[in-house]
């Protein structure tokens, strides 16, 4: 039981962090003024006591309150579009992409495999189709992530194709539709871009817990390792968040691949999903990112790639690019 609620915690931050926009998913329903102004001191309760800058979360619990007694919200009857107006408004005070509010979604006490079957059936098929492998003239791999599920859910998939592109001459990374996910899974398929000896890649620190929990790279790895010497491209778009840009921005500073396209998201805060009540939860950053070369993150103004061109130029700019090099 302890290991099925571990994944599907992973599973529900997964596949909630991927989302940039809000989505929600439930039909109509008719919140009244009373319910509506319990949900409102609820969520500022939980930013207060959750949102990874105390000062910030504060200042969004007083306006969001300010706001209901105003009767901002008072003409907002249906639960999707007030879970809309909250995520937009919370975004707008703390610039925070990560902080998203959802309705329909998540229930507590929910079966934990009802719950599981749930998230997954919100999920498109292309979120669990994560990893798609193809060739390019030079001996070039192509390997399109379109997400990070966690290491439960991934790992054979990248085993597989790590073993199958392991003798290509340069490969190119595609990031341009991944939304994010598990740090684990960007801690692994970082691994097999290196050697044996640990690189340290990333770091989260925690408000809570005032933990800083560190991501190096593995020593043990089930498929081939590419190794530390052969070309390494990452393509980017503006829909490339969170933990895609993590990985962007650990690899460019460690100096282990050339980032192409356009700078990222902008989503560098880490965090979990909190019930409100039986039908309202919001996603609301517990923690932070900290580089171990730079000090600092990408959260707000994303990573800027080496070579900055329109995502829909990226793939030949990186094929020019890795042909010349392997000249």
């Amino acid at each position: 039981m302890k290991r099925e609620n571990n994944i599907l915690r992973q599973l529900c931050a997964l596949l909630l962090m991927v989302a940039t926009t809000s989505f929600v998913y439930a039909s109509q329903s008719d919140i009244d003024q009373a319910t509506r102004s319990k949900v409102v001191n609820a969520i500022a309760n939980k930013l207060e006591a959750e949102y990874v800058f105390p000062d910030i979360g504060k200042k969004m619990a007083d306006t969001l309150r300010t706001k209901e007694n105003e009767g901002k919200y008072e003409g907002i009857r249906d639960g999707g579009a007030l879970s809309l107006a909250f995520t937009r408004h919370l975004r707008e005070l703390s610039g925070d992409k990560h902080i998203n509010m959802y309705f329909g979604m998540y229930r507590p006490n929910m079966d934990i495999s009802a719950a599981i079957g749930n998230m997954a059936g919100l999920s498109s098929k292309k979120s669990f189709d994560f990893v798609k492998r193809s060739s390019l003239p030079g001996n070039i791999a192509l390997v399109e992530l379109n997400s990070f599920p966690p290491p439960e859910i991934g790992d054979d998939a990248i085993t597989k194709v790590m073993n199958e592109i392991a003798d290509t001459n340069a490969l190119i990374i595609d990031l341009r539709n991944n939304g994010g996910g598990s740090p684990e899974m960007v801690a692994l398929i970082s691994s097999y871009l290196f050697g044996e000896i640990p690189v340290h890649l990333n770091d989260l620190s925690y408000r809570r817990s005032s933990m800083r929990k560190q991501y190096w790279t593995q020593t043990n790895l089930a498929g081939k390792r590419y190794g530390l010497t052969k070309p390494v491209y990452v393509l980017t778009s503006n829909r490339t968040f969170s933990a895609a840009e993590e990985f962007s921005y650990n690899l460019k500073n460690l100096k282990r691949a050339t980032i192409v396209g356009e700078v990222t998201g902008g989503g560098a805060n880490p965090g979990e999903v909190f019930p409100i009540d039986e039908r309202f939860s919001i996603f609301i950053p517990t923690g932070r990112a900290i580089n171990p070369i730079t000090k600092t993150n990408w959260d707000g103004v994303g990573v800027k790639p080496d070579i900055e061109v329109p995502r829909s130029r990226a793939l030949s700019v990186a094929q020019e690019l890795v042909l010349e090099k392997i000249k």
